[in-house]
Formats: structure tokens, sequence, C-alpha cells
């Protein structure tokens, strides 16, 4: 099942871009060089093959926590296969994400990332944090920009310290023409952002999300960050019987980076039929003194499958999507 976009719904996510406050900032592309602030941030080349992108440099106030949309390219002249995206953050960087967008805006365009941005984005790739490593999917398969859409970055900037910060990404992206034998990705996640952790004490979470249509899918994990304990993800297929995906029983902080992804072969991914419930389970311990929310701590499940559109389950609610 997908969802057309309709062009009054392009208008709506528009509209929450510029409400979610407009940054100045200049044009960034793979000509643009960082500013004089951030002269040493990103100087070394990119590798042979791939296109730097640099983000605009943000400035964020002591204690502040904000995931950004920042446009680095305008609409593509012709459909290409991203094989690859590697990068960095300057520190207090969560993570740098890349999408194609049917939303066009000027390179340097720089908003809060609001929550409806996945009714017409799709994930292409990204890197977690101050010199995180990108993942590798496996050989054959490849994510899809198409004619037409721009390349938005998604960035989480966290500043802990009691000073102002400034922070800023870049990604370098490795594209390639369309060829016959590759395969097209796309990203499958579910979370919800409705839980409140408590300070003092351990919450657990549970999340549910029916699935919609089959999945085959090639790479999984669960998601939390830094005051995760635990997660566990089960299905209950059609029939009845559940399954365990990803049990987690003691998190690892680093894995709110970098991912620790179950593979299944590319030739036998995963598969999930249409009809089947995803149990998502996780837990917390909230040492602090303050409430933590998202997008402080996160929870969810996420994969890769094959695919052409991404599908988004928030709050129990299907969404995939394909537009022109």
């Amino acid at each position: 099942m997908s969802l057309s976009m309709s062009a009054a719904l392009h208008r709506a996510l528009a509209v929450a871009l510029l409400a979610g406050g407009l940054v100045a900032c200049g044009s960034t592309s793979q000509d643009t060089a960082p500013g004089p602030v951030m002269a040493e941030f990103g100087s070394e080349p990119p590798a042979p093959g791939y296109t730097r992108f640099y983000t605009p440099s943000l400035t964020l106030a002591p204690g502040e926590s904000r995931i950004y949309a920042q446009w680095v390219a305008p609409p593509a002249e012709r459909d290409q296969y991203v094989l690859d995206v590697r990068g960095k953050q300057t520190a207090g960087g969560h993570h740098a994400l890349l999408h194609a967008t049917s939303i066009t805006q000027p390179s340097g365009f720089t908003g809060d990332w609001p929550s409806e941005a996945h009714l017409t984005t799709r994930f292409l790739g990204g890197v977690p944090g101050p010199g995180g490593e990108s993942f590798q999917l496996p050989e054959g398969a490849v994510f899809l920009l198409r004619k037409g859409e721009s390349l938005v970055v998604q960035v989480h900037h966290m500043n802990p310290t009691h000073a102002m910060r400034e922070a800023r990404s870049y990604l370098d992206v490795k594209l390639l023409d369309p060829t016959p034998n590759a395969r097209v990705v796309a990203l499958f996640n579910s979370t919800t952002l409705s839980f409140l952790l408590e300070p003092g004490r351990e919450t657990s979470h549970h999340m549910n999300c029916r699935v919609r249509e089959d999945l085959e899918i090639l790479m999984y994990a669960n998601h939390m960050h830094e005051l995760g304990s635990s997660a566990l993800t089960e299905a209950v297929y059609p029939d009845g019987i559940t399954s365990e995906l990803k049990r987690d029983d003691v998190w690892d902080h680093e894995w709110g980076g970098i991912p620790n992804y179950t593979h299944a072969p590319a030739g036998t991914p995963l598969h999930i039929p249409a009809g089947t419930l995803l149990r998502t389970r996780c837990t917390w311990q909230n040492p602090g003194t303050q409430t933590v929310r998202f997008p402080d701590e996160m929870c969810g499940f996420f994969g890769f499958f094959y695919s052409e559109s991404d599908i988004q389950c928030t709050n129990e609610k299907w969404d995939s999507r394909t537009w022109p």
C-alpha cells in the first residue's frame, strides 16, 4: 500500500519547515568550502569517486539538542544510485543522515526537522557522530536518488557544555548511473515518540507495528541512546507463531551511533509477511534529575529492505509512499 503525495501535503510540509525556524546560512554544495570558523574541519579531500557535501554551520546554546534539515544540493538532473556515504561531524554530533526529498529548497536552507518529513524523504545513508563509520550495504544493493529529487541532510547535534558551540557536518557520497544488476533498497523504521523517562528510575516502553506489506529485510537492529538498558523486538506472524528478531539484553551505548546489525544473506533476506505484528520493548535507566523525552532518547527497530520507497511506522501508524 502506498500514500500518494498531494499538493496540499507538499505545502503543509514546506510550511512546517519554515515554521521550524529558518537559519541564515550560506550556500553549501560539493563546491563549497568550510567557513573561516571551521577552516580545518573537512580540509582533507574526499576519497576518489566521492563527492563532498558540507552542511552549513550551526550555533547551539548550552544544553541544546536539536534535529535539523539542511539542503545541500539542487534537484538531480537524472536518476542515480548511491553506493556509499561517508563523513564526519564536529563534537556533539549524533548523526548526519542523507535523504532524497521531493521538497525543493536552496542549498544552504536550514530548518528544524519536522515529524512529517518522512512523508517526502527517502533515506540514502549517513554517519553516526564525530568520526563515525558508515554502514555497508550487501554487495549489489544500492539506494536510489530519482531525477528531480534534492539532497537534504538530517543532522542531530547536542551541546552538553556550558558554552555556545558551533557545529557542522560533511558527507562524502559515491554516486553511480543506474546499472542493470543493482538492487535498490530502502529504510524500514518502527519507532515511538510517546515515552517519558522520569528521573531516578527505570522505565520500560512497549510499541507495536502492524506490517501491511511483505518485507524482505537485509540488515536490521534495535535503536536507543545512552540511557538504554535493554531492547527486544519480536515478530508475531499471521499464523500466531512468535519469533525473536533482535534481542539486546545488555545495551551497549555505542550502538546508538554504530548499530549492531544482524545481517541476512542477500539471496535469502529475512521475510516479514504482511499481517505480522512487530513488538519492541525498550528499557532505560535515567540516573539524572530531568525527565528525558524524544529525541534525546529513542526506541526503535529499523532495517533495510528491497524496495524503492521507505516505510515509517511511528506510534503504530504505517506510512509507505512514493512520489514522482
